[in-house]
């Protein structure tokens, strides 16, 4: 049986750093050494985090949790395949997690090869799927409905590649359990012309299906 997280001691440590959060106002906090060493640099990226209300003795708690719950090895286990979702006790998918073997097909030596070639199988799959589209319809909108990650993800790779649009084609986002949100899109879309792609990591999202069941109504009408 796992150990409940939040009677442990690194977490206790942390609420109780909480309740009295480091205050930013000060001299001390806008001096250059800080804005300098709380920074963070990998894969071309830099993370700043001077501006957050965190010290030294927040960071060494942080460590401290990360220590005492085996993050790092736990992060090792997802990519090798384990199946960590699993919360004892509560319903879950009880399932490996291996979305970065997705990243790992434009390796040349995956750390998982056998998730990393079914991810590329997959990729291949929609790849025919869209190009049949390409052949058979005229579609000039796409509609994500999603929420949660399942909306930041291809959010941001649409704004990421936004420089590489093809004119006349568009994404639209249905992210809002509001129907009024669901409702903006749908009427400024034309059904013949636009393609839905449902986004969810289980399926049994209510929010999301709640926008499918939504966006479906209004296709089924139109």
């Amino acid at each position: 049986m796992k150990s409940d997280v939040t009677q442990s001691r690194s977490w206790l440590r942390l609420k109780k750093l909480a309740e009295t959060p480091v205050n930013l106002v000060g001299s001390s906090f806008a001096d250059g050494n800080r804005i300098a060493r709380m920074v963070c640099r990998t894969a071309g990226l830099r993370l700043h985090y001077a501006t957050q209300r965190v010290d030294d003795e927040v960071l060494d708690a942080f460590q401290e949790f990360a220590d005492e719950h085996r993050l790092v090895e736990q992060f090792k286990q997802m990519r090798c395949g384990a199946v960590i979702n699993r919360i004892d006790g509560w319903e879950s998918e009880n399932r490996r997690v291996l979305h970065t073997s997705c990243r790992d097909i434009f390796s040349q030596s995956p750390r998982e090869p056998d998730s990393a070639a079914q991810a590329a199988v997959e990729m291949e799959k929609l790849a025919d799927f869209l190009e049949e589209i390409d052949r058979t319809r005229s579609i000039t909108t796409l509609i994500n409905v999603g929420i949660g990650g399942s909306d930041l993800g291809p959010r941001a790779v649409y704004e990421a590649l936004k420089a590489y649009n093809i004119d006349g084609k568009t994404v639209r986002f249905i992210a809002n359990v509001d129907p009024d949100d669901a409702a903006q899109v749908l009427d400024s879309i034309d059904p013949a012309s636009t393609l839905v792609a449902v986004v969810s990591k289980s399926g049994t999202t209510l929010e999301t299906q709640t926008n499918e069941e939504l966006v479906r109504a209004r296709f089924v009408q139109a």
